[in-house]
């Protein structure tokens, strides 16, 4: 056949297979599919010396061939992703998006904290447990950034006040 007749049967087929191509969802699958679609492309458009062009028979099974070659893909792309997470295992688990790690139990926290981490945690029980609510409130609210004005104004008391509550809680923590 030549070409002239070989694309629009071409498109009508590959217009089959192109709704199952999801670029917004990152798997094996995904991956396997983009990549036999790319390949089906460039034959169809001879962009690659080393593809020859797709024949008529090849455009006739190609919803068949085309699940046959994205099964045989993932399967690769699985494999490499396997074989990656064995040999450099530190590599492949490192956080590569910005998306926030989930948070893991305060049991698995305390078993896997550095040393430093743990002495932190013990020096907060012991500042917790030498002041009230009210000037841990405080504390804690200023260390987040909020203001004196902001806190006064919550608290329905002058400036000054909270201030002081804070120096003489301050002072008392440092031993002075």
């Amino acid at each position: 056949m030549s070409h002239a007749v070989i694309a629009p049967a071409f498109w009508q087929k590959f217009a089959l297979i192109h709704r199952h191509a999801d670029s917004f969802t990152l798997h094996f699958k995904a991956w396997a599919i983009d990549e036999v679609m790319e390949e089906y492309l460039d034959r169809q458009a001879g962009l690659h010396p080393k593809l020859k062009p797709l024949t008529d028979a090849e455009i006739e099974s190609l919803p068949d061939a085309f699940w046959d070659k994205v099964w045989n893909r993932k399967k690769k792309h699985r494999r490499r992703r396997e074989a990656a997470l064995n040999r450099f295992p530190y590599e492949t688990s490192k956080q590569t998006t910005d998306m926030p790690q989930p948070r893991t139990s305060a049991i698995h926290d305390a078993r896997h904290a550095p040393d430093d981490e743990i002495d932190r945690q013990v020096l907060v029980k012991k500042i917790r447990a030498r002041v009230d609510d009210r000037e841990w409130y405080l504390m804690f609210q200023l260390a987040e950034g909020r203001s004196y004005a902001d806190l006064a104004k919550e608290q329905r008391q002058a400036v000054g006040t909270i201030k002081s509550v804070v120096f003489r809680c301050r002072a008392r923590l440092r031993g002075g």
